[in-house]
């Protein structure tokens, strides 16, 4: 296979990993009441899940990876790169957006886990917040794959070619 599929397979997959660690469910917790002829309380909830806004967040998921990408897909000019940190700045974008969102979904699944124990079985809930863990590994990762990547081209040990652009 050639150089541009394989390019393109790390954008897709980088496009799927930042788009699975920065959509943000609305998460909609719903306890109603019931009351017995025995006047004994129970509950029924309702959890709901929604991603109102995954369109957007596909394509800045996309903006950003590709941008990520540049210093492994083609030669930036040399005025550009005279300083070595120039090379690392295309990832900061990509690594922020990780690592800001992780977080905040991580307190939301936690949240969600604590406030609905009491009235049902958990397991899904943690089960799901430990596969989006998996992910931000995956993600930290691939982060460090373009990292090293770029290191790389400013020792001297990757040449990369114009052959993308």
């Amino acid at each position: 296979m050639s150089q541009r599929f394989y390019l393109l397979l790390e954008l897709l997959y980088g496009v799927a990993l930042l788009t699975a660690i920065a959509a943000a469910p609305d998460i909609e917790i719903k306890l109603r009441p019931r009351y017995d002829e025995k006047l004994s309380i129970t509950y029924d909830l309702r959890i709901t899940y929604g991603f109102p806004d995954i369109g957007t967040t596909i394509i800045k998921a996309l903006l950003v990876t590709f941008l990520a990408m540049m210093p492994t897909v083609t030669m930036l000019p040399q005025r550009l790169t005279k300083w070595r940190l120039f090379k690392f700045v295309p990832l900061a974008p990509w690594i922020l957006m990780c690592c800001v969102k992780f977080p905040q979904h991580v307190i939301r699944h936690i949240f969600t886990i604590r406030h609905t124990a009491e009235y049902m079985n958990t397991f899904p809930l943690s089960m799901v917040l430990a596969i989006y863990i998996i992910f931000f590994v995956m993600a930290i990762e691939l982060a460090w794959h373009w990292i090293v990547y770029a290191h790389m081209c400013i020792s001297g040990y990757v040449m990369v070619k114009n052959r993308i652009f």
